[in-house]
């Protein structure tokens, strides 16, 4: 079995591109949780108000129904504004960004001869970032296997191939769940799309009933 040469440049490229794929990785999670999150409390804002006007100036419109739902909706945007306030986005998407920039600049002026320098500035850069999630190492894991045409929701014993690559990914692969990240994801999908068509529904309910 073979070992890892740390002393190798070729070595610490790939560790440094495989950093850099979790930390775009990061950036693109926590921008999408924060435009959806802006959109889903404009979004909520905007129809309590709308739902209160219509049960208001409209017969039609079940008055008893709008303000049970009204009441509802206004805990779950309470809930849902202090969890969006307290994650900090914009700040955590600065900082990855701007560590993904220096990654960048210092993985260009990697040289067999600048090693031990280049670790102090890796370590320097990934020292004062939040750690990634599972999520967006489990992003660039799946676009290693895609790289490679493995199947990533096999088990690592059963994945065929030789080579240092194909054994990396099997490590990889061994240190997380695939299916129960891809779970994960599939929930957090579900999740946004129910939180965005629930305001239609209680507006067709209030409607019709």
């Amino acid at each position: 079995m073979s070992t890892t040469d740390y002393t190798n440049k070729d070595v610490w490229r790939k560790i440094c591109s495989t950093t850099l794929s979790n930390y775009i990785n990061m950036e693109k999670r926590l921008s999408d949780n924060k435009r959806i999150s802006n959109l889903i409390l404009t979004y909520y804002s905007v129809f309590l108000i709308i739902n209160s006007l219509t049960a208001l100036f409209f017969e039609w419109y079940n008055k008893q129904l709008c303000e049970y739902f009204g009441l509802i909706l206004s805990i779950v945007l309470l809930a849902y504004s202090l969890i969006n306030s307290n994650a900090n986005y914009s700040q955590r998407i600065d900082l990855v960004t701007k560590a993904i920039n220096e990654l960048k600049t210092l993985k260009r002026t990697l040289t067999d001869d600048n090693i031990e320098e280049f670790k102090k500035k890796y370590y320097n850069i990934t020292d004062n970032i939040e750690f990634r999630s599972d999520i967006d190492f489990f992003y660039t894991v799946k676009s290693l296997c895609k790289e490679h045409n493995v199947n990533c929701f096999k088990k690592p014993s059963t994945i065929n191939g030789e080579g240092l690559e194909i054994e990396k990914i099997k490590n990889y692969l061994s240190e997380l769940s695939p299916i129960m990240l891809q779970m994960k994801i599939i929930f957090r999908t579900c999740l946004n799309v129910f939180l965005l068509t629930l305001p239609i529904v209680v507006t067709l309910v209030c409607i019709f009933f």
